[in-house]
């Protein structure tokens, strides 16, 4: 009898709508029994140079920890609640350009030998759209796991 592979299967959070469309979907077509789904969601690296917005650690902690319950609750209960099992993972950027975010999701799925990352695709409508649509650009020409991108529904 052969032996069960468990996978993880990471599922970037970053707009509640595409994440919530990009779970769904990952558990009615790729889900197996056994399988992780990892949720992971990057935190910006603080922007401008000043010492006033330096990062507070207990700061940090708490809006971790307020995240995570967060995905949690409106994720990780969706997940389970079909059976699955979910874990949460919060990285902080270490830059803001679409580049330093997509390095951030493909050491992380390298890292979990993530069997698939599934990311929610953006218009183009705005500059934060933008980037994020640089993201998944990066994430596609340089995982090493498969990468699906949700496209938006009509």
């Amino acid at each position: 009898m052969s032996k069960a592979v468990h996978r993880t299967l990471l599922v970037t959070v970053d707009q509640p709508e595409g994440s919530v469309r990009a779970l769904d979907w990952t558990l009615k077509h790729i889900y197996r029994p056994g399988d992780t789904i990892l949720f992971l969601h990057i935190l910006p690296a603080a922007q401008g140079g000043s010492s006033f917005l330096a990062s507070d650690p207990q700061h940090d902690e708490l809006l971790n920890e307020n995240l995570r319950c967060a995905i949690e609750e409106h994720l990780g209960q969706r997940a389970e609640a079909l059976g699955a099992r979910a874990e949460v993972s919060i990285a902080k950027g270490e830059g803001g350009d679409a580049d330093s975010i997509g390095d951030i999701i493909c050491r992380k799925a390298q890292e979990v030998e993530a069997a698939l990352v599934v990311m929610a695709a953006h218009s183009k409508g705005s500059s934060v759209q933008h980037a994020v649509g640089a993201v998944t650009r990066h994430c596609t020409r340089h995982c090493t796991s498969t990468v699906l991108v949700m496209q938006q529904t009509a």
